[in-house]
């Protein structure tokens, strides 16, 4: 064999461990980092939507180790976990950042008491401003040194 076929046949097996022709097409990185609110790994917009009913999975990079399960109703416009305890957000985001404004609790509507956990909650989530799709398809706010880790119900 000449030195000139080892050598190609070198760069053809090193280049059979690299990415390649067989691998699937790079997207955004779903691990390493949050996708930005407007797009989810391997798709247009993504997080343009996040309606929907979720169970709050972990506070904090801590699982939620609550006796009940605490979950949070999203709809097109509101982030609502206790609104009756003041525990309830109308948002929009402007430029992939989640802006947030507390929903004032009606005077002639009960106020209501809420377990710890929630409270955990809703404390971590008054801090938040960004949402990425975590690996393992959940919905992580995040910001002020706090985030809320969420799955679909």
């Amino acid at each position: 064999m000449t030195l000139a076929r080892a050598s190609l046949l070198a760069a053809l097996l090193l280049s059979a461990c690299g990415p390649g022709a067989d691998a699937p097409a790079a997207g955004p990185k779903q691990e390493g980092g949050p996708v930005p609110a407007g797009t989810v790994a391997g798709t247009a917009p993504a997080i343009s939507h996040l309606r929907g009913e979720y169970r709050v999975a972990g506070v904090d990079g801590e699982e939620l180790n609550a006796p009940t399960g605490v979950t949070v109703s999203i709809t097109e416009d509101v982030i609502d976990l206790a609104r009756c305890a003041g525990f309830a957000w109308s948002y929009a985001f402007a430029d992939d950042i989640l802006q947030t404004e507390r929903i004032a609790t009606p005077a002639d509507q009960p106020v209501c008491g809420v377990t710890d956990e929630v409270a955990q909650v809703g404390a971590a989530l008054q801090q938040v401003n960004r949402v990425s799709r975590t690996a393992a398809n959940g919905i992580e706010f995040s910001g002020g040194g706090r985030s809320v880790l969420l799955f679909s119900q």
